[in-house]
């Protein structure tokens, strides 16, 4: 049985998946309940204080909430959104 820590990554067939918690005996595709968030291939920042100076596109998991956001241009301002 393999066991993860929180914030490894794993890829299963070509999506990433962040491990929000030390968890073991499921798949990543279990999904949120049973430890994982699915990331958009890059692995965020994981810190308490959002990046100072980010890149749109770049994700920054919340280590205080558990929230993992994405920082967004929506052609009127540069924000971070909240994905999960």
């Amino acid at each position: 049985m393999t066991v993860y820590s929180q914030y490894d990554v794993v890829e299963k067939e070509g999506k990433h998946y962040m491990a929000v918690f030390d968890t073991y005996g499921f798949s990543p595709e279990h999904g949120e309940l049973r430890g994982w968030k699915k990331i958009n291939g890059t692995v965020p920042v994981t810190s308490s204080s959002a990046p100072s100076n980010p890149d749109v596109g770049q994700q920054w998991l919340d280590t205080v909430s558990g929230i993992l956001f994405e920082y967004v241009d929506d052609g009127n301002s540069k924000q971070w959104l909240a994905i999960s």
